[in-house]
């Protein structure tokens, strides 16, 4: 699987909601630092409806200012959601969707 196959990609929890599509990817270097045995690895799925925040940097708590911009951002903006790749339990490339398994909360 490539990485830019899961930008974009439709989520759904296990009992079909929709919860929008793979905004962003955090990744997780494994292994020794030295050498070429360092792999990187999905940690996080980034998945939101609305993206014009997270974007702009406000749904990390990196962005403070300014206050307004801030607040009518966060507003128009919907939930983002931070998924667990241990939480999805199918990809399926050819349909563009990801399952998440039963045990996913919301967080």
């Amino acid at each position: 699987m490539l990485l830019s196959e899961l930008f974009g990609t439709e989520v759904r929890t296990a009992d079909g909601q929709l919860l929008g599509p793979v905004r962003d990817i955090r990744l997780v270097q494994d292994g020794p630092l030295d050498g070429y045995d360092a792999r990187f690895r999905v940690d996080t799925l980034i998945v939101a409806r609305r993206s014009v925040g997270l974007r702009l940097g406000y749904h990390h708590g990196g962005v403070r200012g300014p206050w307004l911009i801030r607040t009518i951002v966060l507003a128009l903006s919907s939930t983002v959601h931070n998924i667990d790749w241990d939480d999805v339990d199918h990809h399926d490339i050819a349909t563009q969707q990801i399952t998440l398994r039963s045990t996913w909360t919301r967080g």
